[in-house]
């Protein structure tokens, strides 16, 4: 992103336990801390190639992979 972060509150710990149709004898478990966050200060040009934008909610249940970031975005949010 080219910017230092300001680490806030702690939001919350969400899990997810799964088997990959590419490794099925394989158990996955994917752990998240979210942390509210505010922009700091910018520090470099981004790497990344992608432009940042905002985007609906809707587009987000389409186009995240873990369910459970969707889940601590909805119980952040409302």
């Amino acid at each position: 992103m080219g910017f230092n972060l300001s680490i806030g509150e702690f939001i919350g710990k969400a899990e997810k336990h799964w088997v990959s149709p590419q490794y099925p004898d394989l158990s996955q478990h994917n752990i998240g801390y979210f942390y509210a966050c505010t922009l700091a200060k910018k520090v470099a040009e981004p790497l990344e190639t992608e432009p940042m934008r905002w985007v609906s909610l809707e587009t987000i249940e389409k186009k995240l992979f873990h369910e459970h970031h969707l889940y601590m975005l909805k119980k952040t949010l409302y």
